[in-house]
């Protein structure tokens, strides 16, 4: 089943491209990449900002990355692009793994626990719980893909999880799932790395 890494934005909180800061051997980027797939061959990533450096960073990982010019508008649009891409590839595909590249908690372990979910509850979509909401990771079946290609601006997976939350089976994670938006945060869990 193919992933779908969002990767595509500005990270203009951050200050910089805050998918190639450093994290444990590698960089964050890298670092999604490569539990993305340890579970999946087929692991795509949407790439908006600095595209051409982060591609040329990719270039040796076997990951497919596609590039969403209307990035700036925001997730939904890299959703639509990336599944796109992915339908371009195989217009069978049965469904999707969503996830984004600054959430450093999310490894191999956790991603095969929603496809595992999955495994019992074909039609659903399998969402990821927060404390107040679901969101990503989070894996769409085909039936949603019409929905999902339609996606535009900041309107992301957050939004369409909300409208169909009847069908949405939610998975807890252990340790809490975090994203890496601003230096601060950065700093604040820099020792993460140690246990990656």
């Amino acid at each position: 089943m193919p992933i779908l890494l969002l990767a595509a934005g500005a990270s203009k909180r951050m200050g910089q491209p805050k998918q190639l800061l450093p994290w444990g051997d590698t960089t964050l980027l890298r670092h999604a990449v490569r539990h993305a797939q340890q579970v999946s061959t087929m692991v795509y990533v949407v790439l908006g900002a600095a595209h051409e450096v982060l591609r040329d960073h990719l270039s040796d990982t076997g990951a497919i990355s596609c590039y969403n010019a209307a990035y700036e508008s925001g997730l939904g649009s890299s959703i639509a692009c990336g599944l796109r891409t992915i339908l371009d590839d195989d217009p069978t595909t049965p469904a999707v793994l969503v996830l984004l590249a600054d959430q450093p908690e999310v490894d191999a372990a956790y991603l095969r626990r929603i496809l595992a979910a999955h495994r019992l509850a074909e039609t659903a979509i399998v969402a990821t719980a927060y404390p107040q909401r679901a969101g990503v990771p989070a894996l769409f079946p085909k039936d949603d893909f019409p929905a999902l290609l339609e996606l535009a601006g900041d309107a992301g997976a957050g939004s369409y999880l909300k409208n169909n939350r009847d069908r949405v089976h939610l998975v807890y994670p252990t340790t809490p799932l975090y994203d890496l938006d601003t230096p601060e945060e950065y700093r604040r869990h820099e020792g993460d790395q140690e246990h990656h």
